[in-house]
C-alpha cells in the first residue's frame, strides 16, 4: 500500500467514527429532552400530591377538632 492508500483509509475510519460520534450525540440530544419532559410531568405531578396532601391534612385537623369540641361539649 502506498502512503496515499493508507491516508485514504485512515480518513475513512476517521470519517466512520465521527459519524458514529455524531449519530450518538444526536440520541443523546433527543433522549435528554424527553428525560427533561418526563422530569417536568413529573414534578408537576409531585406538587399536585404535596397540593392535595396538604388540603387534606388539613380536613383531618378540622374533622378533628370537631369531634374533640363535640367530645368536649357532652
Amino acid at each position: 500500500m502506498d502512503k496515499l492508500t493508507v491516508e485514504k483509509s485512515l480518513l475513512d475510519q476517521l470519517e466512520l467514527r465521527v459519524s458514529a460520534l455524531v449519530q450518538t450525540c444526536e440520541h443523546l440530544k433527543r433522549e435528554n429532552h424527553l428525560l427533561r419532559e418526563k422530569q417536568l410531568i413529573l414534578t408537576q405531578e409531585r406538587n399536585k400530591l404535596i397540593e392535595k396532601n396538604q388540603l387534606t391534612k388539613e380536613k383531618v385537623r378540622h374533622v378533628l377538632g370537631r369531634l374533640k369540641s363535640s367530645f368536649n361539649s357532652t
